[in-house]
C-alpha cells in the first residue's frame, strides 16, 4: 500500500489528501516549511533555524473516522522521529512517538489509536480516547529523546 490509510477491522479508508493542510506547530514558535503532495507522496520541507521543532501534514476527516491504527510510509533525516497526533470525538488531542531506525530509508509506521500515547491535551484532558476520530496528523519532529537538535533545514516524505 503506497498511501497513508486508517484501519477499522477489515475497512481501509483513505485518510483525505485534497483535505490535508501543512502545520507548522506554531505553539513551538519559529518553525518554517511548506508542503507538496505528488502523487500521493507528501513532501514537508522544514527549516528549524529559527527554532520551533515539528512540522506536520494533517489529514482533516468528513465524517468521523472509527479506527483501530494509521498505518503510513516515511523516509526522515536521522535527527527526527515521525509522531501520529490524533484528535477524538470530545476535542481531546493525543501525541505518540515512533523510533525513526533507519535515517534516510522508506520504513512502515503502524500507529495504533486505544492506546499507548504519550501526550495528551484539551478536551476532557485525561489522556482517554473517545473515538471516533475527527483529526490525524504525521509529524515530523527534531526531537531526538528529548533533547532539542540544532537548528537544520531539510525535506522529509510520507506517503
Amino acid at each position: 500500500m503506497s498511501a497513508l490509510a486508517l484501519f477499522a477491522a477489515a475497512v481501509v479508508a483513505a485518510l483525505p489528501v485534497d483535505k490535508a493542510l501543512f502545520n507548522p506547530h506554531p505553539e513551538y514558535a519559529g518553525a518554517k516549511g511548506a508542503m507538496t503532495c505528488t502523487n500521493g507522496v507528501f513532501a514537508l520541507a522544514y527549516d528549524f533555524t529559527g527554532g520551533g521543532h515539528a512540522v506536520g501534514v494533517e489529514f482533516l476527516q468528513d465524517r468521523p473516522v472509527w479506527a483501530e491504527r494509521v498505518l503510513f510510509d516515511a523516509c526522515v533525516g536521522d535527527r527526527q522521529r515521525i509522531a501520529v497526533v490524533a484528535r477524538d470525538s470530545a476535542g481531546q488531542s493525543f501525541y505518540k512517538p515512533a523510533e525513526v531506525v533507519a535515517a534516510g530509508a522508506w520504513r512502515r509506521y503502524a500507529c495504533y489509536l486505544s492506546a499507548g500515547w504519550r501526550i495528551h491535551w484539551g478536551g476532557p484532558d485525561d489522556g482517554l480516547p473517545r473515538p471516533p476520530f475527527t483529526m490525524v496528523s504525521v509529524t515530523l519532529d527534531r526531537m531526538t529523546k528529548g533533547v532539542p537538535g540544532p537548528g537544520e533545514v531539510g525535506t522529509a516524505y510520507v506517503k
